[in-house]
């Protein structure tokens, strides 16, 4: 008699699995929303979303409320832990269309005066 050797159905792990797989890429962009800001549009797009390396985000929303990392704070905060970054860090600024220049270029002038030198501001397609 020759003994049956035991074995795992793995069919409905696999089931599981994708079903599990499919629930998390829908619920995933919901989980990460971001501040909403209505960003201006640009005609020119010369860089591709994707290829922007974002070691620093700043976000400016519409009421002027500063977003260091999607932390909220000041110029004043920003100013105390700046030195935390390199200076070759690629500092990329989101401001919403109705944010006063004033705001934005107060957030620059910060970072480029501490001798960060690449600054990039986000703008959307207007195609």
């Amino acid at each position: 008699m020759r003994k049956k050797v035991p074995e795992i159905n793995i069919t409905p792990l696999v089931d599981v699995m994708l079903v599990l797989l499919v629930i998390f890429m829908v619920v995933a962009p919901v989980i990460t929303s971001e501040i909403s800001v209505n960003i201006p549009s640009v005609s020119a797009h010369k860089n591709d979303k994707n290829a922007i390396k974002e070691d620093i985000k700043i976000v400016i929303s519409k009421n002027g409320q500063v977003f260091l990392n999607k932390q909220e704070c000041d110029l004043e905060t920003i100013k105390k832990f700046i030195h935390d970054f390199s200076k070759d860090s690629c500092i990329v600024i989101q401001a919403d269309e109705s944010v006063q220049y004033g705001v934005v270029f107060s957030v620059m002038d910060l970072f480029s005066s501490q001798g960060f030198n690449n600054l990039l501001l986000i703008g959307k397609n207007s195609n």
